[in-house]
């Protein structure tokens, strides 16, 4: 059985709560394990707005009574800008008139290297997407590389591979597959993605499970915000993680909303997702997946950030560069985004001790000899 998104139903849906009745109160002091999808849609409603406080205050409860303080610190690394898409809220767009740049072998294991160093024991590993992945021998080579190296935790972001792709990646040393759907609206997706392989819609929303099916436990998915409404989106991606759940009950899903931002040759965003949007809507996935981690990155402000972690945010990037490379040499004109917390390492961990919350590198694992 495959997932579908059916627009008619899911607008139907939003429409059909009873806004002149939201018992907001009773759905954060329930003692369910769970809340239902109409009581997440009430949470993420305009009407919730006043209690965004209150909601806050419920998702950091769950937040540290399932997760603890403990926030993961991870680092993206990325590859290269080469992509054979044309999406028009990306800096990697075909059409963009851009130097591009893949890093050799060479180049990845001295930046992979330069990182490890830096102390990092999370790694993302991300690059552009290439019609057919026929480079997936290259991408299979990065993951081994930075496994060689001594990472703990790599995560692959590298597009909606196929199954035997997955496999690969997974036999490679990665342990995390990374995919967003950037829009549920089968209209919007259509507009946005003009030429490639990712303008396959259904093909894009079968990768997680084409990525399970290659081997891979832990995964994470959402939505880029700014594309579409955004209450079509976020009952669109709580409806795709109630699927994954009854059908992979084994696997471990993540949740990360990165919102548009500024990139060479790209659009502006229709339905800007403010800062209140991005909190309220976190804080309600929270409260519907209590144990799921959430991840945020550097395209967020300091001051969201340090807000966020503190109520449900469970990872958090740092250091970030968008460009392929980037940490040994360093070079905007190559960058598929505009980042905003630009704090070093350091400064990111002393701001989240100081509030009492502890940063960790490597996640516990258990050696050869059973031990940890």
């Amino acid at each position: 059985m495959t997932f579908k998104i059916f627009t008619e139903d899911i607008e139907a849906r939003i429409k059909s709560v009873n806004k002149g009745n939201t018992n907001i109160s009773h759905i954060l002091n329930s003692k369910k394990h769970s809340i239902s999808e109409e009581e997440f849609l009430t949470l993420i409603s305009e009407e919730a707005n006043p209690y965004i406080e209150k909601i806050a205050l419920r998702a950091k409860q769950l937040t540290e009574l399932r997760h603890g303080l403990v926030k993961g610190i991870y680092i993206p690394l990325y590859l290269s800008n080469i992509c054979h898409n044309d999406c028009t809220y990306c800096g990697f767009s075909i059409k963009n008139k851009v130097r591009r740049k893949a890093l050799t072998a060479e180049e990845i294991s001295i930046e992979l290297t330069n990182i490890y160093n830096r102390g990092y024991r999370n790694i993302l590993l991300v690059s552009a997407e290439r019609n057919g992945f026929s480079d997936i021998d290259y991408l299979k080579s990065a993951v081994a590389l930075a496994k060689k190296i001594g990472f703990q935790s790599i995560a692959s972001e590298f597009g909606a591979v196929d199954t035997e792709q997955a496999s690969k990646l997974k036999r490679a040393g990665s342990d995390s597959f990374v995919l967003y759907q950037e829009t549920f609206h089968v209209e919007t997706y259509n507009r946005v993605h003009l030429f490639g392989l990712k303008k396959e819609y259904q093909h894009r929303l079968d990768g997680v499970t084409r990525a399970i099916e290659g081997g891979f436990q832990k995964v994470t998915l959402g939505f880029l915000g700014g594309l579409a409404d955004y209450q079509f989106e976020a009952l669109s991606l709580y409806r795709h993680f109630k699927y994954l759940q009854l059908n992979h009950w084994d696997v471990q899903f993540s949740l990360s909303i990165p919102r548009l931002n500024d990139a060479e040759g790209a659009i502006k965003s229709s339905y800007p997702v403010s800062d209140l949007t991005l909190t309220k809507l976190l804080s309600a996935f929270r409260i519907s997946f209590p144990e799921m981690p959430i991840l945020l990155s550097t395209r967020e402000s300091k001051e969201l950030r340090d807000g966020l972690t503190q109520i449900c945010v469970t990872s958090l990037s740092c250091e970030s560069k968008t460009t392929p490379g980037g940490y040994v040499q360093s070079n905007e004109e190559l960058e598929q985004f505009s980042i905003d917390d630009t704090r070093s390492l350091t400064t990111l961990v002393n701001d989240l001790e100081k509030v009492g919350l502890e940063p960790v590198f490597k996640d516990w694992q258990i050696d050869l000899n059973g031990e940890f």
